[in-house]
């Protein structure tokens, strides 16, 4: 499995952390210069807060999406992921993972967040989600059991 989601959140919390500011030499005021590369880690930094963490994260990953797009760059995953399957996986992973998913709050909570990102190897719903950031921007979801867990498939 590619390790591209995870080089994603490595550098949104990178970015976040240094933004090269430079001194304006004509009113003193600070000037935030980022070079092409980091505009779109920013544009998923400051993507507005959804109403769910799913919403949070989709909200940032459809930015840094666009902002690639825009930068003639690629994306951290081959195709963005269909809004109604990222949120019918993202809703169904445990609370604290699905915080995780969104740059900002991960890069906030790196520690904590590491250890989530760890955790969607084994979790079944997060396996489904690395699945879809690492693919054609689809998984298909196992059939669910009545506890709403994914029935492990042979």
């Amino acid at each position: 499995m590619s390790h591209r989601y995870l080089v994603a959140v490595v550098l949104l919390t990178a970015a976040n952390a240094g933004c090269r500011c430079d001194k304006d030499k004509h009113g003193g005021e600070e000037k935030h210069g980022e070079s092409s590369e980091i505009a779109p880690l920013r544009a998923a930094l400051n993507a507005p807060e959804g109403a769910t963490p799913c919403e949070t994260a989709w909200n940032a990953f459809a930015a840094l999406d666009q902002a690639c797009i825009n930068a003639n760059m690629p994306a951290p995953w081959p195709v963005m992921p269909k809004r109604t399957e990222f949120f019918d996986i993202c809703q169904r992973m445990p609370g604290e993972m699905q915080r995780c998913l969104a740059p900002k709050y991960n890069s906030l909570n790196h520690a904590k967040c590491l250890a989530q990102t760890e955790a969607m190897k084994t979790d079944e719903w997060g396996k489904l989600m690395r699945k879809m950031l690492n693919s054609d921007g689809s998984a298909t979801a196992p059939p669910s059991s009545p506890s709403g867990k994914p029935t492990v498939l042979p």
